[in-house]
């Protein structure tokens, strides 16, 4: 392994996240989608999001080791806004967020549909004047976790000298921005309900694929003892294939001698 590749290995153990814009919504608002690759161990240590193990089979004839990969990625969507109590004399960051795990898309979106269904009985046109009709407004508030909330109403802006439709976001009872409801909130509503966070977090992770296979690898041996044959993670595995503590293969077991493993199962 040259030295270049020890560094792009060094640098990929120390990722912790890869974030992406899925749609701009204002400035300092906008939609995000974050996958986390960073997760502990029962010691507190950092455990790369990509691991291999190496084990004993005999579900094939022309081989009798296997590898199973393992992926953790924890991907999640962010609604970030500007942070109303930011200022350049204490800790406090420019941008705050709103966490949108998957089990809560469903019901967002649920509410973001029942919303549209009334969005457009909201306004009225008087005079050539665009209104918000008293009776109608519908306000309706979601709530992606515990602690956080997301509301939207009908509302109207003023754009090139006229009055347009809009929908008032609100996060965190906080900030609020008006947005357009023909153009910015219908692709809002889009972006979350399309939303596959499963295949958005291993699309993010594509561009590091080629450089993982081979170099996460657990081995399992006798006894399902466990052995990493390349930690810590950005040594070398040519440098320490030999050490006393790395499992070694052994020549070719006779089919008596094998001992079925559990991940012959899956």
């Amino acid at each position: 392994m040259n030295t270049v590749s020890a560094e792009r290995l060094n640098l990929l153990f120390e990722m912790e996240s890869i974030k992406s814009n899925l749609t701009y919504i204002a400035p300092g608002v906008s939609l995000k989608v974050i996958a986390n690759l960073g997760y502990k161990d029962q010691n507190g240590n950092k455990r790369r999001f990509y691991e291999e193990i190496r084990y004993k089979s005999n579900k094939y004839k022309n081989t009798e080791h296997l590898i199973s990969s393992n992926f953790n990625v924890d991907c999640y969507l962010l609604l970030e806004y500007p942070n109303p109590k930011f200022n350049n004399y204490d800790d406090s960051f420019k941008s705050k967020g709103i966490i949108i795990k998957a089990y809560a898309i469903d019901d967002i979106v649920d509410r973001m549909k029942e919303f549209n269904r009334h969005l457009i009985n909201c306004f009225g046109v008087n005079n050539d004047t665009l209104y918000i009709k008293s009776g109608k407004i519908i306000d309706i508030t979601v709530y992606p976790t515990l602690y956080s909330t997301i509301s939207f109403r009908p509302d109207i802006y003023e754009s090139n000298n006229r009055r347009e439709m809009g929908v008032r976001l609100t996060f965190n009872n906080e900030f609020s921005i008006t947005v357009s409801a023909e153009t910015v909130w219908p692709e809002l509503v889009y972006r979350i309900s399309r939303c596959d966070l499963t295949m958005l977090g291993f699309q993010m992770i594509q561009s590091y694929m080629s450089l993982l296979p081979g170099m996460a690898v657990t081995e399992y041996g006798e006894q399902n003892q466990s052995t990493n044959r390349y930690a810590p993670y950005w040594e070398d595995p040519d440098d320490i294939v030999n050490r006393p503590e790395s499992v070694k293969i052994t020549p070719r077991l006779s089919d008596e001698q094998k001992k079925k493993s559990f991940f012959d199962g899956f």
